[in-house]
């Protein structure tokens, strides 16, 4: 087991669930905290065993893109069986952010 394995994976996972994430809210869903921690794990598990070297963008992007349809069917999902009120939601998110002297409207 290499040194950097753990931390391959996880930020492997953490890229992928923000993407998924911000790409579900931008779509105005609501990412439950429940899911999230869901499909981090999910993330996680499925970039372990390929985390023991480095890989070419040949296998990552795919790898990428599969969970990416795997997490917004979690996403999706988990409206019909979690409330929406978690501390995730896009509605306790800040609607604006600035950028240096400009403001960008996520809504």
């Amino acid at each position: 087991m290499t040194p950097f394995r753990l931390a391959r994976t996880a930020v492997f996972a953490a890229v992928c669930l923000g993407l998924g994430a911000a790409a579900h809210m931008l779509g105005g869903a609501t990412v439950p905290a429940e899911a999230g921690v869901g499909a981090f794990a999910l993330a996680f598990a499925a970039a372990y065993p390929l985390a023991g070297r480095e890989r070419s963008l040949a296998v990552i992007l795919p790898l990428l893109a599969g969970l990416q349809v795997l997490l917004h069917l979690m996403f999706s999902l988990s409206h019909a069986v979690l409330p929406p009120d978690g501390p995730l939601t896009r509605t306790t998110w800040p609607t604006t952010c600035t950028l240096g002297s400009y403001r960008v409207s996520a809504c």
